[in-house]
């Protein structure tokens, strides 16, 4: 029963975003994202949610910009328009996923993938491992950068944002190559 409640929560995620994903209707996003955020404050802290919140918004005005420079087949206005639907359909997708991974363990989610073959589903279980590392990665050399006197709230990308994405993506490629090595001595090779 409970596999069914939850695989009934997968597809109703899965309709709901692919509904969003095909919308076009900046009022009906709009008020999703609104109702959905109302939502997610009831469910996850609010120290959580400011920590989601942020890199969104960082997002979420690179893709603005990026519809400014470089989407030229429309006017600016329109290109503002386009940026904007994006940037909430992006954040009301993230904040979906976040009320789903809240409200369901990674057993019951693997349980419900129990059909596929091994190797998927350690694939799915290890995704699910790995990217609350990353994240917690991610803060450890925001505040060591911090320690060493990186203003991280300058609008400055090079200044603010490289000196944190490279050393994030060095740990995350050699917690990769660690995990393939231990992997391949286990047996689990092509």
């Amino acid at each position: 029963m409970k596999n069914i409640f939850v695989f009934i929560k997968l597809l109703f995620l899965f309709l709901i975003t692919t509904a969003l994903l095909l919308t076009r209707d900046w009022f009906l996003i709009t008020l999703f994202m609104f109702l959905v955020f109302i939502v997610i404050i009831l469910v996850k802290p609010q120290k959580i949610l400011r920590q989601r919140v942020y890199p969104l918004f960082v997002i979420g005005a690179l893709i603005i910009l990026f519809q400014l420079l470089f989407n030229s087949s429309l006017s600016y206005a329109a290109r503002i328009a386009a940026g904007i639907i994006s940037t909430e359909k992006i954040i009301t997708l993230s904040f979906i996923v976040l009320i789903f991974s809240a409200t369901t363990s990674i057993s019951q989610i693997l349980s419900i993938f129990s059909f596929l073959p091994k190797r998927i589903q350690l694939a799915i279980s290890m995704s699910f491992g790995i990217l609350p590392a990353v994240i917690e990665e991610a803060h450890k050399i925001i505040l060591i950068q911090n320690a060493r006197g990186l203003n991280t709230k300058s609008l400055n990308i090079f200044k603010s944002i490289i000196p944190i994405i490279v050393p994030l993506f060095h740990r995350s490629f050699l917690r990769a190559e660690r995990i393939a090595i231990t992997l391949y001595s286990r047996g689990y090779q092509d």
